[in-house]
């Protein structure tokens, strides 16, 4: 056994080297000398008691650090427009420079980490020839387009279809947002994430083609897609915003002021804005720890249901309760891991080599500029041949990228050695209440609905509050948006 007092030296040691990291990648930051000292001390003891766990997640906060994201950018637009996104040039160039630890993952953030694979596979689905492009990908993360060194972000995907190039930002907003963009399409700081990446892309030399935004719809279990077309007027209105942004305020440590928020006077707010401030605390006290309580149950019924097999594909009816089962497709890393361990060669399992369009624009653009100055300065017939020759020769040998693992492949070899795949089959089952529309059952469910709104309106009725109206409302007020018009 491992003495407890040889662990702590050893938790310690994987602490201090973790921090170590992180001080020398701030150190390393394009604008570290507009930082001040002490910021970057808070900054970091921040980070490592938040994130000091996850040594990936510390990478690439400072990775985001080093440039201006498609979240700056388009926040950046739309301060210019008079929308208000949460966030400005005073809150961008305040975390830029440690002055601000930047904001807790949102809840879009989190449902993506978890629809993202499912997003991929349906994109897949729909569109069987695509195929990802990690070379174009790894670009767009090395960032330093140069151009531009100060922008940074990947998209979530970069696919060739065909002969098209096709940018796709995943997102996974809530079902309510989700409809708003069934009606009017997605709002535009999300469409300007796009043209960040565009701006990006071109700078990087990435031949972009078509621009998708991919959102996932959790009530149709399916992916809406919304084309975004290039627009000149919003990429060159990033360039200058981020351009602005970087040069005169990031890297001269010159902080925007913060906008103006004017709190109104509680004593000049009705009767019946107090008495919304005070149900509004109730209900929205209470809400959290209806949704807790609903997350614990779910948790526990999918549990229960599991014991009795696999999930995908069935269906179950409790009452006005309905769980569906849906397939998620196949867990390629784990089967790839799996066939590893068993001796096979996973790499034998992808499919043919892609062309890395990227490198190959780059490429034939160089030896064409040099055919082009040949043939300005009068090259002979066999100086023209010669380079006939060599662009046959760097067509022949365009640099390639290892294709994506094929699961019926790995199937193949897992069978072949007696393995069932079946158990890296992707589930994911969704609970809800029963979808019956008519009948005796769609009315249980209506009568129901009532009768817990009822319940949840007594309850909550009585929940004494204290009598601080004006210091709620101002509160309220205060910081329940960066700005209040005037």
């Amino acid at each position: 056994m491992v003495p407890c007092s040889h662990l702590l030296k050893l938790g310690q040691s994987v602490s201090a080297t973790v921090k170590r990291n992180l001080q020398a990648a701030i150190a390393a930051l394009p604008q570290i000398k507009a930082i001040d000292p002490a910021d970057a001390a808070a900054w970091i003891e921040t980070a490592l008691e938040r994130h000091g766990s996850d040594p990936a997640r510390l990478d690439w906060m400072v990775r985001r650090l080093g440039g201006l994201g498609p979240s700056d950018t388009a926040a950046l637009q739309a301060e210019k427009a008079g929308r208000d996104v949460g966030r400005g040039i005073h809150e961008i160039v305040s975390e830029k420079l440690l002055k601000r630890f930047p904001a807790a993952a949102s809840d879009d953030v989190v449902r993506l980490e978890r629809a993202k694979p499912t997003l991929q596979a349906q994109l897949r689905s729909v569109l069987p020839t695509a195929v990802q492009q990690p070379a174009m990908h790894r670009l767009f993360e090395a960032g330093g387009a140069p151009k531009h060194p100060w922008l940074v972000g990947a998209p979530g995907d970069i696919l060739a279809v065909k002969k098209a190039i096709v940018l796709v930002d995943y997102r996974a907003p809530s079902q309510k947002t989700v409809d708003e963009y069934r009606e009017s399409g997605p709002p535009p700081e999300i469409e300007a994430r796009m043209h960040h990446y565009t701006v990006l892309g071109e700078a990087l030399g990435v031949p972009i083609t078509k621009r998708a935004i991919a959102v996932f719809n959790p009530d149709l279990w399916k992916a809406d897609v919304y084309i975004v077309e290039r627009d000149k007027v919003a990429c060159d209105e990033i360039k200058d915003l981020a351009a602005d942004a970087w040069r005169n305020h990031v890297l001269k440590a010159n902080v925007p002021p913060a906008p103006e928020v004017r709190v109104i006077d509680p004593d000049l707010l009705s009767p019946e804005f107090h008495a919304a401030a005070m149900d509004f605390a109730r209900y929205a006290g209470a809400m959290q720890h209806c949704k807790d309580k609903a997350d614990t149950f779910r948790t526990t019924m999918i549990g229960e249901m599991k014991k009795l097999g696999r999930l995908d594909g069935q269906v179950i009816n409790s009452g006005l309760v309905q769980i569906v089962g849906r397939d998620g497709g196949w867990d390629i890393e784990a089967m790839a891991a799996e066939a590893a361990a068993h001796g096979v060669n996973v790499e034998a399992c992808r499919s043919e080599p892609i062309i890395d369009a990227a490198a190959a624009a780059h490429t034939l653009v160089e030896l064409g500029q040099a055919a082009k100055s040949a043939i300005a300065s009068g090259a002979d017939a066999t100086t023209r041949l010669a380079i006939i020759d060599q662009l046959v020769d760097a067509i022949r040998d365009l640099p390639r990228t290892p294709g994506t693992i094929r699961p019926d492949l790995l199937i193949e070899q897992l069978q072949a050695r007696e393995i069932d795949p079946s158990g890296f089959r992707l589930e994911v089952p969704t609970v809800g209440f029963n979808r019956a529309r008519k009948g005796p059952l769609a009315d249980q469910l209506t009568d129901f609905k009532e009768d817990a709104a009822d319940l949840v309106d007594k309850a909550i009725s009585s929940l004494t509050i204290p009598e601080t109206a004006p210091d709620l409302s101002a509160a309220l007020t205060a910081t329940s948006s960066r700005r209040t018009a005037p």
